[in-house]
């Protein structure tokens, strides 16, 4: 039972003291016991009005949240009471009040992790729902941080999720107590009350924030507009940035950093604000390769946006810098990109005292800031371009007569006559003349006499007036004779009725380049020798796709003789049909400057099917122009047949030839996603070959492997062509049949396959008889997903299976039922042993001839939390499937020889205790042998232990097994076959092995009064056992009448409810110390 709600006064004094105090702790009197009888319902309006009233007042967020805790401890007595709050990533929560909780507790709360096991605040921030824990030392919950919390005297905790009006949660309202609680109706609906106020004013508070913030940076970007109307430098105008968006902008602090290529960092060139130590000796590379260079800073940089980390002690890119910031109180931090001239110039870094400073409206504020410093950053720029243009306007005349004269290309100047008229120094001593010497001859003079045609006719259009200017190669005559490579650029100067004033005429000698060429055109013939010898394909594509160039290697490719052949083909024709749209989008991507690659068919001319891969590339002229495709091409058709290969032996059954498991579960994928879609009904088929093993075993593995390939075919002849059928692995087979309009379809199927597989298989001259037993499951009647259809139909294969086998078996509702359940009692039972929930109890074997207690049977019982006792029944057979049974086994053992130790003392003769043993701990006999170490630990000779086995045990006897059981021989320890007669009894093993008793199974003792047989039977074991010198244990002994015939019949012990049920080991102590008299009340029988 919670609490009951404390009174309510006009005032908790916590919360008086945490808002100032209006008053101190009230005395009690009439009037204020009236008022702690006041409804809940008007002390919630109360605690409302009180918050409501602080929110008018502009209350900070952390005082109200601290009033809403005080008000709830106040109104329940024991309560301890905190309100944490997510952070912007969602996945931690901040202690955001907890005024009375212990400190250290509070400090641990700090920045939890939520999550689905992470106490009750984190869980419920996780699930989004009301966690109510009501004793934290057993709930699995708290196991996390259960001793930290019980070490502070905190016992439960509830917690309800604290709702934003959007929809999410904003943290979690919780309480406390000091002892084991669980809440009442009025207590939760305090909480929830509690959970909504703090909610309300949260948003309204952060609302608030972010209003101021963005005002804030509102007037920080007008700041910032009219400061670049004003300025002419840059330095002024980045300095001016970062001290408007601190004083304005509502930034702790704020920097411009440029990038410094040499040293490969980004250093700072403007600050301003709190924190400036922040920057000093600060690294901020502009390579992502270290991790100085993985920050926002540095990213923002090699993105050109922007990078916003809204929480700098969790975001794990500030790992480098987060102590620096932790001592300056930055706690988030904005980056963004200046641009100027169409490329990065600047990053603006600022920084925040607050988590979660930026959303997107602040975000779209800077960015727009930054884009206005770059228009300003253009615009000086801009101004500076002008005035240096009208200061060279100014010089020009100057700069060109100092060119002319200084120039070190050639210039000159010639008339309508065609005489030189001036020429520059560089002229002269290109061609080895004075000034005077060449102003006295004509261009014709000292023009090379092959070159003077080309010469002329230049000459002829400009007279003619066909062109002023004209640019050619020509070569003029040096003073000593020899020629000189020029390039003329010529100009016509007219007078106003269009005659030639004057030429003018710059020369340059290009000698050496034309030497150059030369030696390039030689280097291009030597290259192109080399291309045709290349095994690759080389071509060149034009822009209208017309092939314009291939070496050999391609024209190979092409099944062509030649490049004319290929050209008249046309290089699409070659392509095939489906490739054809791919191969001409890569070419239009590559006309456009852009790169790619693809890999297509081709058909040559030579009629041979190839695949080749293109890595394609643009050609461009000097100016940069795309002229061309240059397509790299190599033939990768052996490759192609190789990933074929691969994909087969991925994807399908190397044996049959069917579909693998892969395969098969990508195909029941996309069967099942179309029946979803068309709501058409799929079934399933899963196929178990009966007894196929012992084929194997018997016949050999190849005749197997030929058998399987053989039952691949006749499954599949019993199926249409649209049905898939695949093989999992061994002699597992399965079929998926979609489309089905009736159920009795996939029956029909299902028998024809029984059929087939019924028929003899004639394999390797062996004549096999085969069957198959078959699971059938249904979608969506029985399932939606892949992995519920597998495991249905396997499920119901099972229940054919355990029908008789060659039969068909159907998935239902029960065995889906009985299949969670097992899978339950697996998954419980797994932890059963470390939880201490086994016990073992000892039915007493009784001595027929001295009437005593000589022995007991060890017998498991399972005490399950929730399911109380499970009979071994339901969950050895589980044990042993799972490989559990060798951990339990052993501790049954151990836990029987401690008991046998104990009794063995009280009891004289030869006291002992017997325990049964799975065939599955024989296996690996290095458990059991090493008993005996343990046995001699607590000195218990081996004679006072027993094993129980079984006769199916023997039967597949290797000799790991038989060395096992002859060493329990040698050390004394008693063998004994359990539920003798029963199994594939043979006379041999019982030879073979050194066995000491054989139990006859309670199965011929039940039967010993109804049927002669019965009594035949347990006779002649009776007499068999000792004519081998054997004892003989009767169980299941219910009756005088029974216990009458196996005393008549020199039966030598008993077990069974007539004497006493299993019973726990302090039972069985008083058994033994009472004697038989301690037992149930025994007929009289003449023993």
């Amino acid at each position: 039972m919670g609490a009951p709600l404390r009174a309510a006064a006009t005032t908790c004094p916590e919360a008086s003291d945490a808002l100032g105090g209006e008053s101190a702790l009230p005395v009690e009197n009439p009037s204020q016991a009236t008022d702690r009888e006041q409804a809940p319902v008007e002390r919630a309006r109360q605690v409302r009005n009180k918050v409501m009233e602080r929110l008018s007042k502009g209350a900070a967020l952390e005082e109200i949240l601290d009033l809403l805790v005080r008000e709830m401890e106040f109104d329940h007595a024991g309560t301890l009471a905190s309100i944490l709050l997510l952070d912007e990533t969602g996945r931690y929560l901040h202690v955001a009040a907890a005024p009375n909780l212990p400190g250290e507790y509070r400090q641990a709360m700090e920045g939890i992790a939520i999550g689905p096991n992470a106490g009750s605040c984190g869980t419920a921030a996780f699930r989004d729902e009301r966690v109510i824990v009501s004793d934290i030392a057993t709930d699995p919950l708290w196991a996390g941080c259960r001793d930290f919390a019980l070490r502070h005297g905190l016992r439960a905790c509830w917690s309800e999720p604290i709702h934003c009006s959007g929809g999410g949660v904003l943290g979690t309202f919780a309480v406390y107590y000091r002892s084991i609680r669980a809440p009442e109706e009025v207590e939760l609906r305090t909480i929830v009350d509690a959970a909504n106020l703090a909610s309300i004013a949260i948003e309204r508070k952060r609302a608030e924030e972010r209003i101021a913030r963005l005002t804030n940076l509102s007037r920080a970007r007008s700041e910032i507009s009219q400061f670049i109307v004003r300025t002419t430098d840059e330095d002024e105008l980045l300095s001016a940035v970062c001290r408007v968006a601190v004083e304005f902008g509502g930034m702790r602090m704020a920097w411009i950093g440029r990038a410094n290529e040499t040293a490969k960092r980004i250093e700072p060139v403007a600050r301003y604000g709190e924190g400036l130590a922040y920057l000093d000796g600060l690294t901020i590379a502009t390579s992502a390769d270290v991790p100085e260079g993985r920050g926002p800073t540095g990213r923002t940089f090699r993105n050109g946006d922007c990078v916003i980390v809204n929480n700098f002690e969790t975001n794990a890119s500030t790992a480098p810098w987060r102590a620096r910031a932790q001592e300056h109180e930055f706690r988030s931090a904005a980056c963004f990109a200046i641009h100027h001239a169409e490329r990065l110039f600047a990053v603006l870094s600022v920084y925040s005292n607050r988590t979660g400073s930026f959303d997107s409206d602040a975000i779209g504020l800077l960015r727009e800031i930054t884009k206005d410093v770059g228009f300003a950053l253009d615009g000086l720029d801009k101004a500076r371009e002008r005035k240096a243009a009208l200061e060279a306007l100014s010089r020009s005349e100057q700069h060109f007569r100092a060119y002319f004269e200084r120039s070190m290309v050639g210039m000159a100047a010639t008339n309508s006559n065609r005489r030189w008229i001036e020429v520059n120094d560089a002229l002269c001593a290109m061609l080895g003349y004075t000034r005077e010497e060449l102003l006295s001859r004509t261009w014709a003079e000292l023009t090379h006499p092959d070159d003077l045609t080309v010469n002329e006719k230049n000459w002829e259009r400009v007279r003619n007036g066909d062109t002023d200017e004209y640019e050619t190669d020509k070569r003029y005559l040096h003073k000593d004779g020899h020629p000189v490579d020029t390039h003329v650029a010529a100009r016509v100067v007219r007078t106003a009725t269009g005659e030639i004033d004057y030429i003018v005429a710059l020369i340059e000698d290009i000698t050496e380049r034309k030497r150059a060429e030369r030696a390039l055109r030689e280097k291009n013939e030597f290259l192109n020798s080399i291309l045709q010898s290349e095994p690759e394909c080389v071509m060149v594509v034009g822009l209208d796709g017309q092939l314009l160039q291939m070496n050999h290697a391609g024209l190979r490719m092409l099944g062509a003789r030649d490049v004319d052949e290929a050209q008249r083909s046309g290089l699409l024709s070659f392509v095939l049909a489906k490739y054809r749209r791919a191969f001409l989008e890569l070419h239009a991507t590559v006309c456009k400057g852009g790169n790619g690659v693809l890999q297509f068919e081709v058909r040559g001319n030579d009629g041979v099917v190839r695949w080749l891969e293109t890595h394609a590339t643009p050609l461009r002229e000097s100016s940069g122009a795309v002229s061309a495709l240059l397509g790299i091409t190599r033939d990768i058709s052996e490759k192609k047949r190789s990933e074929e290969l691969i994909w087969r032996q991925a994807n399908f059954d190397i044996l049959t030839g069917l579909p693998n498991r892969y395969m098969f579960q990508d195909r029941l994928a996309q069967e099942v996603k179309k029946a979803r879609r068309a709501g058409t009904m799929l079934a399933l088929l899963f196929i178990d070959l009966d007894y196929f093993k012992e084929v194997n075993d018997t016949l050999g593995h190849e005749t197997g492997d030929a058998l399987l390939v053989e039952v691949a075919q006749r499954i599949t002849s019993c199926v249409r062509e649209s049905d898939t059928v695949a093989r999992l692995g061994g002699d597992e087979f399965t079929v998926i049949l979609p489309q089905l309009s009736d159920p009795g379809s996939a029956e029909v199927a299902a028998q024809s396959i029984i059929a087939r597989l019924g028929e003899v298989f004639n394999v390797r001259s062996e004549a096999i008889f085969l069957s198959a037993s078959i699971g059938i499951t249904y979608f969506p009647s029985d399932a939606g997903t892949v992995d519920d259809l597998l495991k249905n139909a396997d499920q119901a294969m099972y229940v054919a299976k355990r029908q008789g086998r060659n039969r068909i078996g159907y998935f239902t509702v029960t065995l889906q039922a009985a299949a969670q359940n097992r899978l339950r009692l697996i998954n419980d039972l797994r932890g059963a042993l470390v939880a201490d929930q086994f016990r073992v109890y000892f039915q007493p074997v009784i001595d027929l001839a001295t009437r005593q207690i000589c022995g007991a049977e060890a017998l498991l019982r399972w005490l399950h939390p929730t399911r109380g006792i499970v009979a071994p029944g339901e969950f050895i057979t589980l044990a042993e499937e799972t490989g559990l049974i060798i951990g339990i086994g052993d501790w049954v053992f151990r836990e029987a020889a401690r008991w046998a130790k104990r009794w063995s003392e009280k009891v004289a003769g030869n006291f002992r205790v017997g325990v049964n043993n799975s065939p599955i701990q024989f296996r690996d006999g290095t458990n059991i042998l090493s008993w005996l170490d343990y046995l001699r630990a607590i000195d218990l000779p081996g004679k006072n232990m027993s094993v129980e086995i079984t006769e199916g045990l023997l039967l597949d006897a290797d000799a790991g097994i038989t060395d096992v059981l002859r060493r329990l021989h040698e050390d004394g320890i008693g063998v004994a076959i359990d539920d003798f007669g029963t199994g594939y009894s043979s006379l041999s093993y019982l030879h073979k092995f050194q066995i000491d008793c054989l139990k006859i199974d309670q199965s011929f003792t039940r039967n010993l009064q109804a049927e002669r047989s019965a009594k035949a039977l347990s006779e002649s074991i009776i007499a068999m056992a000792h004519k081998l010198g054997l004892t003989v244990v009767a169980e299941g002994v219910e009756t005088a009448e029974q216990l009458e015939f196996l005393v008549a019949a020199g039966c030598d012990f008993a077990q069974g409810y007539l004497f006493s049920h299993p019973v726990p080991p302090e039972e069985f102590d008083a058994l033994l110390q009472g004697g038989l008299s301690t037992l149930r009340e025994l007929p009289d029988v003449d023993w």
